[in-house]
């Protein structure tokens, strides 16, 4: 074997050790129980209720909370579902150790007026996903 050749083997026996090991990030790897187990989890919900309005180019601060189980301590990754003409920007989108995480919630110049039903969901490791539902409803003038 050459040393060319010995450099790469010695190299892919590296990533292949560490793929096999992983890469231990809090958010690959929560401490939350594994799937099917009946351990603490959470559950979210919208601060002030499930339904706003807005005027187009309007931003609406939305909180969303999240409610956690004694015990549970998982990362909880929050995303939501597309409405043509809002946008929705969650600070933060990986919940760690925090009971909430802050939206902002634009109605673009070119939304429809009419209700846009927007699905809020969290997600994390050994536990089903957990949804909340916003009702926003885009007008011209309020």
């Amino acid at each position: 074997m050459t040393e060319r050749t010995y450099g790469l083997w010695a190299y892919g026996a590296m990533i292949s050790a560490l793929a096999t090991l992983g890469c231990n990030s809090p958010v690959a790897t929560p401490n939350t129980p594994p799937q099917g187990s009946n351990g603490p989890g959470f559950s979210i919900s919208l601060k002030g209720g499930n339904t706003r309005t807005a005027v187009p180019g309007e931003v609406l601060q939305l909180n969303l909370q999240i409610h956690r189980e004694e015990g549970f301590e998982g990362a909880i990754q929050l995303s939501s579902s597309d409405a043509p003409g809002i946008v929705v920007i969650f600070r933060p989108e990986i919940i760690l150790h925090r009971e909430e995480s802050d939206l902002l919630v634009v109605a673009e110049h070119s939304s429809q007026r009419r209700t846009h039903q927007i699905e809020f969901s969290a997600q994390s490791a050994g536990h089903s996903t957990k949804t909340t539902t916003l009702a926003l409803t885009v007008v011209d003038s309020k």
